[in-house]
C-alpha cells in the first residue's frame, strides 16, 4: 500500500486486466463505501485522485476503478456493442469486487453507493437500475449484488449524448439506455449534482434525469450549484469543497431526501 498520514491507498485486480485503487483508513468499522467512476479520460484513476483522497479522510471506504471510458469516437463508432458491453460489466464487477472486500477495509458492503463522473453517468445510471439478469455477460462473482443503494452523479451525462448517434442500428441502443431500466430498482435512490456553468456536459442533463426517476416514483434529487465541469472533482475549489461535503452527508445519512 501506499501510506500517506491518514490514510493507504491499495490496487486490486477486479477483472482480467483490470485494477482499481482503494483509498481507507486504518482502524474503521462499518464505513460507507463508495464507488467512484472517472469520466472520458485515459488516466482515471490519477484524475480522481484528490476527490477519492478527501473522502477517504472523511471516514470513507473509496473504491476507484478503471473502466474502458470511450476516449476515441471513431474507434467506437466503428462497432459500439462491445464497447458498451465491455464497459458495462466491467462496472458490475467493480462493484461486486468492492462489496464482496470492502469488510478487510472497515467497510459496510451492505450499503454501497455508485458515484459517477461525466462520461460515466450513463454507464452508472445503466449498472444501478438494472437487474443481474439484464447482463449476462458479467460472469464475474454471479452470487454479489452489483446494484447500490445511492447513485450520484456529478455533472453526469445520462442520455449518451453524442455516443448515442453514432449507434447504428439504432435499435442497439436500446438495450444500453439507462433509463429503460426505470422499473427494476426503485429502492435505489439517486442525486445528481450539476454546475450551473458546465460547458462540457449541459446541466439539462441532469436535470431529465432527475425528472425521469422522479416520475416514475423513485427517491430522486437534482442540485444546482454555481459551478463548472471539472471543479465538482476538484476539493481544493469552493464547488469541489461543497460537493466533498455534500457527498459525505449523503454517504452518511446526515442529508436528508425528500
Amino acid at each position: 500500500p501506499v501510506v500517506f498520514e491518514d490514510f493507504e491507498v491499495r490496487s486490486l485486480d477486479f477483472g482480467t486486466d483490470s485494477v482499481m485503487d482503494v483509498y481507507a483508513r486504518p482502524s474503521l468499522s462499518q464505513a460507507p463505501v463508495a464507488g467512484v467512476l472517472h469520466g472520458g479520460s485515459t488516466d482515471g484513476l490519477k484524475q480522481l485522485k484528490p476527490f477519492a483522497s478527501d473522502l477517504a479522510r472523511r471516514n470513507t471506504v473509496v473504491f476507484v476503478p478503471e473502466w474502458p471510458a470511450i476516449t476515441h469516437v471513431r474507434s467506437f463508432s466503428e462497432d459500439p456493442e462491445p464497447s458498451l458491453v465491455e464497459q458495462t460489466v466491467a462496472v458490475i464487477c467493480a462493484l461486486r469486487k468492492a462489496r464482496a472486500v470492502a469488510s478487510q477495509f472497515g467497510g459496510d458492503g451492505d450499503h454501497l453507493t455508485l458515484i459517477a463522473t461525466s462520461q460515466a453517468g450513463a454507464v452508472a445510471v445503466r449498472v444501478a437500475l438494472a437487474t443481474t439478469e439484464e447482463w449476462p455477460e458479467a460472469e464475474c462473482r454471479p452470487s454479489v449484488d452489483h446494484t447500490p443503494q445511492l447513485v450520484i452523479g456529478l455533472a453526469g451525462n445520462y442520455s449518451g449524448g453524442r455516443y448515442r448517434v453514432l449507434v447504428s442500428p439504432i435499435d442497439l441502443w436500446s438495450r444500453f439506455d439507462p433509463f429503460r431500466f426505470v422499473d427494476d430498482h426503485r429502492e435505489v435512490r439517486a442525486v445528481f449534482l450539476h454546475g450551473l456553468d458546465d460547458t462540457n456536459v449541459m446541466p439539462q442533463e441532469s436535470e431529465k434525469a432527475d425528472r425521469t426517476l422522479r416520475s416514475a416514483g423513485y427517491n430522486s434529487l437534482y442540485v444546482q450549484i454555481e459551478a463548472e465541469h471539472a471543479t465538482l472533482i476538484r476539493p481544493w475549489t469552493s464547488s469541489g469543497s461543497f460537493t466533498a461535503a455534500m457527498v459525505d452527508k449523503l454517504l452518511n445519512g446526515e442529508l436528508r431526501m425528500l
